[in-house]
């Protein structure tokens, strides 16, 4: 038995692990290509109005996270599809609901924040794109509770094909960008990419979500 499960864990990780190999590749590129190519086009300053805005917002994956870490093991114990489509179902109700009212609610603030945050290094480009980066943000963390549900259901290749739809967007959104030379182009393919990549991936998981 113990031989058995050996040789199916070690067939199962083979499987998967080109798959999973290619996300990591994938995150790489959607992390950081927009960043390289305003520095090599539109210059350090650009870069870091940019960066600011993005890497504040990108606190958020902090929350999503801590809910992965805690429903990967959960998810991984047990054996029958309605229980893990019971714990998947709530971290990811509990992310959408709660971290979008969180948004929502403090979003007529936001102004006042950053400024306040800033101090003397804000500006009103900063504000338009962290508002952006937020959003973007958000699709991004709920994406990650789906993508990770589909690794723990085998589905790493599904995973890669999706994101490989989604990079050609992101390619031509970033050639468009460089063109147009706007941080506001390049803050927009962003988002777009994250929105197409959830509801991609939010259709393909609709036989798991509950009241779909």
């Amino acid at each position: 038995n113990s031989e058995f499960l050996s040789n199916k864990i070690i067939k199962d990780f083979a499987k998967q692990a080109n798959w999973l190999t290619l996300s990591s590749i994938y995150v790489q590129i959607f992390d950081f290509l927009d960043k390289y190519l305003i520095k090599i086009f539109l210059g350090s300053t650009s870069l870091a109005i940019y960066s600011i805005p993005q890497q504040i917002s990108g606190k958020l994956s902090v929350l999503s996270d801590g809910l992965i870490s805690v429903f990967i093991p959960r998810i991984s114990s047990r054996k029958k599809i309605i229980d893990k489509k019971n714990i998947f179902n709530s971290n990811f109700y509990v992310f959408f609901y709660l971290i979008g009212l969180l948004l929502f609610l403090i979003n007529p603030f936001l102004d006042r924040i950053l400024s306040w945050w800033l101090g003397e290094s804000n500006n009103l480009k900063i504000i338009f794109l962290f508002k952006i980066f937020l959003i973007v943000s958000f699709y991004i963390c709920i994406t990650h509770i789906i993508s990770t549900f589909f690794d723990t259901e085998f589905k790493s290749k599904m995973n890669s094909q999706i994101e490989t739809f989604v990079l050609i967007i992101f390619i031509l959104g970033m050639i468009i960008s460089i063109y147009k030379s706007s941080l506001d182009f390049f803050a927009f393919t962003i988002l777009i990419r994250s929105i197409v990549s959830f509801f991609i991936k939010v259709i393909f998981a609709k036989k798991f979500i509950m009241n779909f």
